[in-house]
């Protein structure tokens, strides 16, 4: 789940829902303030990750966006967390990332016999898929959500287009560990102000600020995984939440290299927003 929902009440959007046959716009007038209110969504999706943060949302988009979450909060409530999580992603706009790894698991007929692989399923067999003959495995290693720097990592020197797959090679991976150690050896936090995303206040957006914990050595950190601004890209502040997607991916990398020949296999990022 995108949103971690709570304190809301079944008349709320009951009432919201009864009004479906207004216009969208009004419908979204209605909705937004509700809707920006539940202060106690995840404090890094909804108000740092959030799709109302940039002041370029027009008044359709922010129609359309107020209607899907109406939707998503009435499954939420409703007890169809199924449906609701196929709807929050539609809400949830902005850079998604993945960091994929396909192993080559094919037998040929000259493959000596200790270097032959087998693929074994549990659970359920899927009859689609004819196991005999599967020739690579493909695991999602990471799923970051508006990461920008990783991002801006992978892509830098790409032809990039509004969503793509590059290949990844196995020194990329290193050096990205690299930088992230040193950046979390070398920029600690301090108390400071940051920004808390976007309210809209009297017609116009307004950045949210309160006390929180910034980068000491900022300059180092725009030097080896800068930020990058894009459409729904996130923040680019180096914040305490910077250093948590650089923690994040270091240990995620930590653990890719613990496995057995994790170098052989082939590694695609691929992002979308």
């Amino acid at each position: 789940m995108y949103y971690k929902i709570i304190n809301i009440h079944n008349e709320e959007i009951g009432k919201i829902i009864a009004n479906n046959d207004q216009d969208a716009f009004k419908i979204a007038k209605e909705l937004y303030p509700t809707y920006a209110s539940i202060h106690e969504i995840s404090h890094r999706e909804f108000h740092r990750k959030s799709p109302f943060k940039f002041p370029t949302i027009t008044p359709a988009i922010q129609a359309i966006i107020a209607i899907l979450a109406t939707v998503a909060i009435y499954l939420f409530v409703s007890g169809d967390a199924h449906a609701a999580t196929t709807a929050l992603p539609a809400v949830g706009l902005g850079l998604d990332q993945w960091l994929y790894k396909e192993t080559y698991v094919k037998n040929w007929g000259h493959t000596p016999e200790d270097k032959r692989h087998t693929v074994t399923v549990t659970g359920p067999a899927a009859e689609q898929i004819n196991f005999a003959k599967v020739s690579t495995i493909k695991e999602e290693v990471q799923y970051w959500r508006k990461a920008n720097m990783i991002h801006q990592f992978f892509m830098s020197g790409e032809d990039e287009d509004h969503a793509q797959d590059v290949s990844v090679s196995s020194d990329q991976l290193i050096d990205l560990h690299e930088r992230c150690a040193k950046i979390i050896a070398n920029c600690p936090l301090e108390d400071g102000i940051i920004n808390n995303g976007q309210s809209l206040v009297d017609g116009e957006w307004v950045h949210n600020t309160e006390p929180g914990k910034v980068l000491t050595n900022v300059a180092l950190a725009e030097e080896l995984l800068p930020t990058t601004s894009g459409f729904f890209f996130g923040s680019t502040d180096y914040d305490e939440y910077y250093l948590a997607d650089i923690q994040e991916t270091h240990d995620m990398l930590e653990e890719l290299f613990k496995q057995p020949k994790w170098d052989y296999a082939d590694y695609t990022y691929s992002s979308s927003w």
